[in-house]
């Protein structure tokens, strides 16, 4: 579910792997079990676990082939800001002894959302800002930033724009109308 490039990786010999049912981290290196290592009861960016970890180590966000489609931080910025959409979900996982078991996830991304989009609002944000440095590697772009630039210039755009990651083209869309009215008030509300 997470790609084939992060597949590969985790599966590598002495690749880490967290335990979030959906939204897992892995990891190869000396400080491999402390990235992953995160709090039984954390929700699923929680500050306390891998994507805390990634800020506070001055982390990189690298894309292989992809683009913001794929950027996972941004539901940590989404989470980090407490924004009210994000929901309560469930996922099977196999359970030590291999049986399914149905684990709850908090603070899990949910409804449509523009930043899904090919060229996204927050894409053209991202990319105007400057943070992201491009190569080429074979036929693959590859991105790369730092995670504190993406929350703080994603942050200061959902402040300036509280419907930027959410859809604002389909009027009667209204899981959207309702996420975009409970924003901006909580933006009004925590931000301004």
């Amino acid at each position: 579910r997470v790609g084939s490039i992060t597949n590969l990786f985790r599966q590598r010999p002495g690749a880490v792997r967290s335990l979030h049912p959906t939204h897992s981290v892995a990891a190869i290196g000396e400080r491999a079990a402390e990235l992953c290592a995160a709090p039984e009861d954390q929700s699923t960016f929680d500050r306390r676990g891998p994507w805390g970890k990634m800020y506070d180590w001055d982390a990189f966000v690298c894309w292989f082939g992809t683009d913001n489609r794929t950027n996972t931080t941004v539901h940590v910025v989404e989470e980090w800001m407490g924004l009210p959409y994000m929901e309560t979900a469930s996922a099977w996982v196999k359970g030590p002894d291999g049986e399914p078991m149905l684990r709850t996830c908090t603070q899990f991304p949910s409804g449509p959302r523009d930043f899904y989009r090919q060229n996204s609002r927050s894409a053209r944000v991202l990319d105007a800002s400057g943070i992201i440095r491009r190569t080429q590697v074979g036929k693959a772009t590859v991105s790369l930033m730092k995670v504190r630039d993406l929350h703080r210039v994603l942050r200061e755009a959902i402040i300036a724009e509280p419907d930027l990651l959410l859809k604002n083209d389909v009027p009667e869309d209204e899981w959207s109308c309702i996420a975009r009215a409970r924003t901006a008030a909580h933006i009004k509300e925590k931000f301004q």
